[in-house]
């Protein structure tokens, strides 16, 4: 009976798996693993829906616990670097794909999640050498997939394009931009990039028609998008005669943009799991008060989500205002900005965390409520 329990749960998780309600797989594949603790097929379960839930520190905890297993040892380690990636822990990421690249170097979840650590560590050939493979066979993917792909690829060499000016460079960045732009036409962050590579190739005509299409895209720009339009216009006006001081200010506008906007999904990521968490300590409480049972302690990692909710905020705040000093190096900026980031994740990690204990705490007191 033992081994029909297992084969069943098994299929429930691939299932659910399938169906992306990653919740319920993980539930059935660690019911798998309560039984069998080296099952291969529910620690690959475990550890993409730990992914998919966005809880990389336990995804990372299983991976390396995997790693004993020669079975799924090469997965174990692939999944090990999306949970790296995913706490910006980029280095090791980046070290630890390449492992996996070494044994399986056309492996397409590999390839992306290497090109995605090289980008955020500002490795924009080594990115482009990654990414290669994947562009030779991108009509295979889904369209959500080579948006990421063509993006990725198009934003690499338009970095390469602003410090090390090449045809090669601009060219590579026009098309893959272009390709954007079929799937996402309203994309303004790649019809502002590909406005700005026409100018460098001296054609305004092109440059400007594109300057209408960001404002349509655009009819409430924020703040960013303001200021991007402005440095559009400002380059439009100079015609042919751009600089490489233009190159450098366009490096510091685009830096700032993308770490704004990093910073912003993270804030309404950390909110949304805040409100999350609030709800669900307010249901222990409640339930508690109703069974006369002890609510839910305050524990260390309460605190530290606490501690990282504010210093995300206090980073945040100190570091865009640093931005507006144009006598800080770039190079400084963007490790500031990471630091910012890495902050704002460890803030997630530890608020799902959170999450994960309350509704474990929680689950018990509902079923004797009868709920």
């Amino acid at each position: 009976m033992g081994k029909d329990n297992t084969l069943l749960n098994l299929v429930i998780a691939k299932k659910y798996k399938q169906e992306n309600r990653f919740n319920m797989a993980l539930r059935y594949s660690q019911k798998v693993l309560a039984i069998e603790p080296h099952n291969a097929r529910a620690l690959i379960y475990s550890m993409q829906s730990l992914l998919h839930l966005a809880r990389p520190q336990e995804a990372e905890q299983l991976a390396r616990a995997s790693l004993r297993l020669p079975e799924v040892r090469d997965q174990a380690r692939s999944y090990l670097a999306s949970a790296l990636l995913a706490q910006r822990q980029l280095l090791s990421a980046l070290k630890t794909i390449r492992t996996v690249l070494k044994k399986h170097p056309h492996n397409s979840e590999a390839l992306i999640t290497a090109a995605l650590a090289a980008n955020d560590l500002h490795r924009h050939k080594e990115a482009l050498q990654y990414l290669a493979p994947l562009l030779r066979k991108a009509t295979t993917f889904s369209d959500e997939d080579k948006l990421l792909l063509f993006k990725l690829a198009a934003d690499n060499a338009f970095e390469l394009e602003l410090t090390d000016p090449d045809d090669h460079h601009i060219n590579f960045a026009i098309r893959y931009y272009k390709a954007v732009l079929r799937l996402a036409e309203s994309n303004d962050e790649s019809i502002w990039a590909l406005a700005i590579c026409y100018i460098f190739q001296h054609k305004l005509g092109t440059a400007k028609a594109l300057r209408k299409r960001l404002v349509t895209a655009t009819p409430k720009p924020n703040h960013m998008q303001k200021r991007a339009l402005k440095e559009l216009d400002n380059l439009i006006a100079t015609e042919d005669r751009e600089t490489r001081e233009d190159r450098k200010h366009l490096m510091r506008v685009r830096a700032e943009h993308r770490f704004l906007t990093a910073a912003a999904d993270l804030g309404k990521e950390i909110n949304t799991l805040v409100q999350n968490y609030l709800g669900i300590f307010k249901k222990v409480v409640e339930a508690a008060k109703q069974k006369k049972l002890r609510p839910l302690p305050l524990g260390p990692s309460d605190r530290e989500a606490e501690q990282l909710y504010d210093l995300f905020y206090e980073q945040l705040q100190a570091t865009t205002k640093e931005w507006q000093n144009d006598s800080t190096p770039l190079a400084q900026l963007n490790r500031k900005a990471s630091e910012v980031l890495d902050c704002g994740h460890r803030a997630i990690s530890s608020l799902q965390l959170n999450i994960s204990k309350a509704k474990e705490h929680y689950r018990p007191i509902q079923r004797s409520l009868g709920h």
